[in-house]
């Protein structure tokens, strides 16, 4: 009985501040009453779509993709117009046939697997009906309103690129076929390159720029046109546009000298024709016009 009594004493002395007059758990109470560990939850699968963006109109078209095992995956106009439904099978994989029979241009599908949603703009790829013409001009003042214009299918989408591939704009034929595109070429100057895609052809179009005056190109060649073979001295002279560099070649195009023209526009080179005969022709350009200048052998 005593031992019963000092063993009920000890449970109590520890249960009880004696200081304080608080009641404290003992630790083995406490750890054998705390509340168990949550459970980390793996995070859903996100809802992708891997099939391609692209389709040819007036059949099926494969949508596929991945999602959380087991959801439902439904498929919508963007209007919220319900078209299918699948299921995503135990990996996740998911597919389903979009009958397009009676679609044309692009056309976006919004996807759901009732988390979360995404929409997939099939891009129409059909080759079109009408090819693709610029009609507007070849020259451009810089300035904010450069009107590059032309006609193509109606509703074909027009995308306009630096001849290096980099995208500058877009735009859209009208019902008409009609397109436009306004080109701010304010930071611009000399030539521009431009080409022009409608997702099937593409138009190479070049902009000249009209503020750089083009500069004037009057080659004259004033010497004689004969010579005698032999000759280490023939003198070939000419006016040309003042500062100017003449290349002399052959009409094969080999060169064989350059000049330039002095202040007044006189050029003058010396030929040497000892180990030419019969009649000799040179070329003599300046980068924007060039003339064909005959020697004629007189031995």
């Amino acid at each position: 009985m005593r031992i019963l009594s000092v063993i009920l004493a000890t449970c109590v002395a520890s249960a009880i501040s004696v200081g304080a007059g608080t009641l404290v758990a003992p630790a083995a109470f406490a750890a054998s009453t705390a509340a168990p560990a949550a459970a980390v939850q793996p995070a859903a699968a996100q809802l992708v779509v891997t099939s391609p963006g692209e389709y040819l109109p007036g059949g099926d078209v494969l949508i596929a993709g991945t999602a959380e095992a087991g959801s439902d995956i439904t498929f919508s106009s963007t209007g919220d117009f319900l078209l299918g439904e699948t299921t995503a099978d135990d990996r996740g994989d998911w597919q389903w046939t979009f009958d397009a029979s009676d679609i044309g241009g692009d056309y976006t599908l919004r996807i759901s697997d009732g988390r979360t949603s995404v929409d997939h703009t099939l891009r129409d790829v059909s080759p079109p009906t009408a090819g693709l013409v610029v009609t507007s001009g070849d020259t451009y003042d810089p300035g904010p309103d450069t009107v590059v214009a032309g006609t193509a299918e109606p509703g074909r989408r027009i995308v306009i690129e630096s001849a290096y591939g980099w995208r500058l704009g877009e735009t859209e034929a009208d019902d008409q076929g009609d397109w436009r595109w306004e080109f701010d070429t304010s930071g611009y100057s000399g030539d521009i390159a431009l080409r022009i895609r409608d997702g099937w052809n593409t138009v190479e179009h070049t902009l000249r720029d009209v503020s750089v005056p083009v500069p004037v190109s009057q080659i004259t060649v004033t010497s004689a046109d004969t010579y005698r073979p032999g000759d280490e001295h023939v003198l070939v002279s000419g006016h040309a546009e003042p500062g100017r560099t003449l290349e002399i070649s052959t009409v094969g195009d080999f060169l064989l000298d350059r000049v330039v023209a002095d202040d007044e526009g006189a050029w003058s080179w010396v030929f040497d024709a000892s180990d030419v005969g019969g009649d000799y022709t040179l070329r003599i350009a300046d980068g924007f016009s060039s003339v064909d200048h005959t020697l004629r052998d007189v031995s």
